[in-house]
């Protein structure tokens, strides 16, 4: 008896239509837990980002020594700006992995370009 391998839809390039799909997913599930990365990453930055925004845009100081009052619509934020102030701290040890991601993005950004520009 001989065993015959099961037949399986092949694409216009003879690839199995399943190990693309698998191929997809995984390259999908691949793309999310980068930009959750990113996100996480990126985090420290976009805090003291916006605490100096909003301390400047309210003529609040801000810096790592003290709390310092700034009231914001008749509350004082001025210790929620000090601690998104004071984790800019936390870029000491994510500022490697803030340039990896961004460099990965950036080499997305060129391959999707560069299969675009080929007309793929």
């Amino acid at each position: 008896m001989s065993e015959r391998n099961p037949v399986l839809i092949a694409d216009s390039n003879g690839d199995p239509i399943m190990f693309l799909r698998m191929k997809t997913a995984c390259r999908r599930i691949g793309f999310i837990a980068l930009a959750v990365f990113t996100v996480l990453v990126w985090l420290p930055l976009a805090g003291v980002v916006v605490a100096t925004c909003l301390s400047t845009a309210l003529g609040c100081t801000v810096d790592e020594t003290t709390v310092h009052h700034c009231l914001f619509f008749g509350a004082d934020i001025g210790p929620a700006l000090y601690s998104a102030f004071a984790l800019g701290w936390l870029m000491l040890v994510t500022g490697p992995f803030m340039f990896t991601t961004a460099v990965i993005w950036i080499g997305l950004l060129c391959t999707a370009l560069l299969r675009r520009y080929r007309g793929r």
